[in-house]
């Protein structure tokens, strides 16, 4: 597999989907404020996630469900891009790849808005990663901030701060900071 070569500092690329961009050619070009770094990939390739990030738990069972189409032979076909075969950007690196994240169960879960009476979000996914008491962004439809305060093994005992009460099944939530 070849490095793209541009042959000016900008070109138009056409994308998979057939949009058309604007790419600068760094090796051509360093802009204001940019002289201390080289050009490079731009972000993470499927090997280098390979080498550095396969440890854990739940790292198969994360990358499912972000990269549903995902395949073992991404890895062998694609080492080098930051695209899986189907076209999905690969970019589940960095500190956000650490950030835990989740399902809620299977079964839609009605929690409470009182702090002194909390209830239990259940999850179908591993939460020891995750700190023993802090927020949950829980998305989909239900778009709620969730703070708790203890864990059980399988899920959190706290109270809805903002959002909906009524969680649907299979809902993803993320850890969240609510630090300014």
């Amino acid at each position: 597999m070849a490095e793209l070569a541009l042959s000016s500092p900008y070109n138009q690329v056409v994308k998979r989907n057939g949009l058309t961009i604007l790419v600068e050619n760094l090796k051509k070009r360093t802009p204001d404020g940019f002289e201390s770094f080289t050009s490079g990939n731009a972000g993470q390739t499927l090997r280098g996630y390979e080498l550095h990030v396969f440890d854990g738990d739940n790292v198969i069972q994360d990358l499912t469900l972000t990269y549903p189409a995902l395949q073992l032979r991404d890895f062998e076909l694609r080492p080098l891009s930051s695209f899986t075969l189907s076209g999905a950007r690969f970019n589940n690196v960095g500190a956000a790849s650490m950030i835990p994240f989740g399902m809620t169960a299977n079964t839609p879960q009605v929690l409470t808005t009182d702090s002194q009476i909390p209830t239990v979000l259940e999850s179908n996914s591993n939460v020891g990663r995750f700190p023993e008491e802090g927020h949950l962004f829980i998305g989909g439809s239900a778009r709620t901030l969730f703070e708790y305060t203890l864990k059980t093994p399988t899920g959190f005992i706290g109270y809805v701060k903002t959002g909906s009460i009524n969680i649907p099944a299979s809902t993803e939530f993320i850890q969240y900071s609510t630090d300014a």
